[in-house]
């Protein structure tokens, strides 16, 4: 089903809401409070279906930072990325994806790293590797232990030292 169909079904579905919400409204049978929690299930129910078209479009505020169309796309890029940390960092020349909350930078606009470990209010650390973006911006990759944090800020470093040196020949 593409996306014409979708919206075409979308539109008679929600005519058909409307017209039977405008049958029980005039209805002297149904008291007017069961009516109001009839549109309110209806209601949700019409979002629930948005959002699931939504989903199967596979658009994400991801996508559209780094010029995707869908959500395959993006899997094939993180794939294609020489940086990858799952469910942390993604990074190629071009662009820098953070996924703890979703934030697409440039690579050569990310300006320092720093490592640090803070303590969880349960027990236990956590390790962490802090990013500072030019215009003074932060992101966060969080890891599970010590040795990962130190194994992928080296990574990290030694991929933007050559990123920024090829950004600079160019």
């Amino acid at each position: 089903m593409d996306k014409k169909q979708i919206g075409q079904y979308s539109i008679l579905i929600l005519l058909t809401v409307g017209g039977v919400i405008k049958m029980m409204w005039h209805n002297e049978n149904i008291e007017k409070p069961a009516a109001f929690i009839i549109i309110l299930c209806i209601f949700a129910a019409a979002v629930a279906a948005f959002y699931a078209v939504k989903l199967m479009s596979g658009s994400s505020s991801m996508c559209k930072k780094l010029g995707l169309k869908n959500k395959s796309e993006l899997t094939a890029w993180k794939n294609s990325c020489p940086i990858r940390y799952e469910g942390g960092i993604y990074a190629n020349e071009e662009y820098t994806l953070f996924m703890q909350k979703g934030t697409v930078w440039r690579t050569n606009d990310i300006m320092s790293m720093r490592d640090y470990t803070g303590q969880r209010r349960t027990a236990g650390f956590n390790y962490n590797i802090d990013f500072t973006h030019v215009n003074g911006n932060h992101a966060y990759v969080i890891m599970s232990d010590k040795f990962e944090r130190d194994r992928l800020h080296a990574e990290m470093e030694q991929f933007l030292a050559e990123a920024k040196e090829r950004y600079r020949g160019r």
